[in-house]
């Protein structure tokens, strides 16, 4: 991101943004200063409000804030804005200061698919990789041999591992009550040894339930992504096609420009993508009445925004599955 137009003030500011997201993180204990006026002067800059920044910013691998010859990283730029405003409050500023909640809170739902879905063991092997490409790409057999080893592992490695693990103790024991030095066996050495391996080889557990907290808050997040704005109407969903197919959310249609394919008809495939992965027609709640000409009165206008209240979906402590009601919050 670029905040052009950068005054001396702002580009000091950014400094101390930079000082005050260490702050938030407690690893120092004074509280930076911000000019509210420079402040309010870079948040509500038209990047934090257009539709299409907030897949920029959620996708991005590492996102950095460029402002004049400063630059800090999104994660302490965001964090320093919020600790900024937390003694600071802009009222006017709302709006683009929950963009970029939102924006991190997208951002957090793509490092989540990442870290809990798929461990970093099968990714080692991933299509992009060098070693797929020179190992398991000229032998497909060799690339579901070391999956179906990844499989083994990630519910017997670390069985495997406490047992060596045990082993190679007790030998360590018995060794030094014998008067013997421990570091001195050939068979210690190696079982210790291969225990590291296992151990290493070993990916964590698969996260089924992954995009459970997804599912929660997805319907609430679509409500408040609603204020941001597009030149295109399509936009407004458009702009959200790369990240939702990131996040594993299927789409029925692909983005469709053609003036055969009208705004209804994009809304509405929209919708109907939603409705089919949340399992629940709660995102019907963003429709607010009838709109455009032979529009369904049940399909969102996702191009305005308007105010709801909010949803919190309860669930019982003995199955999770079971719905007892909706929470509303005004």
């Amino acid at each position: 991101m670029w905040c052009e137009q950068v005054s001396i003030d702002q580009d000091v500011l950014i400094v101390i943004l930079n000082d005050a997201g260490i702050h938030r993180l407690g690893l120092i204990e004074a509280v930076p200063q911000c000019d509210q006026e420079d402040l309010q002067d870079i948040i509500e800059r038209p990047w934090f409000k257009r539709m299409w920044t907030v897949q920029e910013a959620a996708m991005a691998s590492e996102t950095w804030v460029v402002c004049g010859d400063k630059q800090i990283r999104w994660i302490r730029f965001f964090w320093g804005l919020v600790e900024a405003h937390k003694y600071n409050p802009i009222e006017s500023s709302m709006v683009a200061i929950d963009s970029m909640i939102l924006m991190h809170q997208f951002w957090l739902e793509v490092y989540r698919i990442s870290e809990l879905r798929e461990s970093a063991h099968r990714k080692w092997a991933d299509k992009d990789s060098w070693l797929y490409r020179k190992c398991f790409g000229v032998s497909p057999r060799a690339y579901d041999m070391w999956q179906a080893f990844l499989d083994f592992m990630e519910v017997y490695g670390m069985r495997i591992f406490y047992l060596q693990f045990a082993f190679s103790i007790s030998g360590f024991v018995i060794r030094l009550l014998q008067g013997f030095r421990p570091l001195d066996s050939i068979s210690l050495a190696v079982v210790h040894s291969s225990s590291v391996i296992v151990f290493l080889l070993t990916p964590p557990k698969s996260n089924p339930h992954w995009d459970r907290l997804l599912r929660a808050s997805f319907i609430n997040f679509l409500h408040r992504i609603r204020v941001q704005q597009a030149t295109e109407a399509k936009d407004k969903v458009y702009a959200l096609y790369g990240l939702l197919e990131r996040l594993e959310i299927p789409l029925l249609a692909q983005p469709d420009y053609s003036p055969s394919h009208s705004l209804k008809d994009a809304y509405r495939s929209f919708t109907v993508s939603i409705i089919k992965w949340h399992g629940s027609l709660n995102v019907l709640l963003e429709a607010s009445g009838p709109w455009g000409t032979g529009a369904p009165s049940w399909v969102p206008d996702w191009s305005r925004s308007y105010r709801r209240v909010r949803f919190l979906r309860q669930e019982t402590k003995t199955s999770p599955n079971t719905d007892t009601g909706l929470l509303l919050l005004f």
